[in-house]
């Protein structure tokens, strides 16, 4: 079987007109962008925006169902976060080289509040869970926290009560950075990287018999602090 020129020609033709065809079929491949994370508000006037399944009565904002792929910011003091038993849930992401700072993409976040409590929550497999800044006189108590990526509970605030949570299999369980006066009472952490890690500019001038007491003036006490990788407990002056 013989090639002639002309036969060559037309086979190379219909080769190029083929890869131009393929080219602007992969041009026209529409690209597929990431969802945006729901921003839910509870503003400081009392309203809420962004979702229907937290109801207020009073200064108690109690969710109504299961949260998916939300972050909840609080603009108001003085109220009451109740989970009711409910879940928050993020669906999981690579965070490599991103979590500056320490604590980023909570699913709730407070930044200079006063006065308020977050209770009776699950949130599980998010980036971080929790993340309190520039606060005072908050309470987190009864939530159940796992599976976070970067930091369950981050603190950095003053006069914060941390009692009676569950934190589990997250990468790091509690952060206190430079917060006055926290209490760390009657919580569960297990199966962490590091369970509580404290980073005090001071120590206090002694340690209470039956507490341990760091980050200026942290008390840590009755805890059930086990099987976490690298740290149960560690303190950073």
């Amino acid at each position: 079987y013989q090639l002639t020129m002309g036969t060559v020609s037309k086979s190379l033709a219909l080769v190029i007109v083929a890869l131009f065809l393929t080219s602007l079929i992969v041009v026209s491949i529409p690209l597929i962008k990431s969802q945006p994370v729901g921003n839910i508000v509870i503003n400081s006037d009392g309203s809420v925006t962004g979702t229907n399944n937290i109801q207020q009565v009073g200064n108690t904002y109690a969710l109504t169902s299961n949260i998916v792929n939300s972050q909840i910011e609080v603009q108001r003091d003085n109220v009451v976060i109740d989970g009711a038993g409910f879940t928050l849930t993020e669906p999981p992401m690579n965070t490599t080289g991103i979590m500056i700072p320490a604590g980023g993409f909570p699913e709730i976040n407070l930044s200079s509040r006063t006065n308020v409590t977050i209770k009776d929550l699950n949130i599980i497999g998010s980036i971080s869970g929790i993340t309190i800044q520039d606060s005072s006189n908050i309470t987190i108590e009864n939530n159940n926290l796992e599976n976070c990526s970067n930091i369950a509970l981050s603190i950095d605030s003053n006069n914060t009560a941390i009692r009676g949570n569950t934190i589990t299999n997250n990468n790091q369980g509690i952060e206190i950075l430079n917060s006055n006066y926290t209490t760390i009472l009657a919580n569960t952490l297990e199966q962490n990287a590091i369970g509580v890690w404290c980073y005090a500019s001071h120590l206090p001038p002694k340690l209470q018999s039956g507490a341990l007491s760091s980050c200026s003036y942290t008390d840590i006490i009755g805890n059930n602090i086990q099987a976490n990788t690298k740290h149960g407990i560690d303190l950073t002056a």
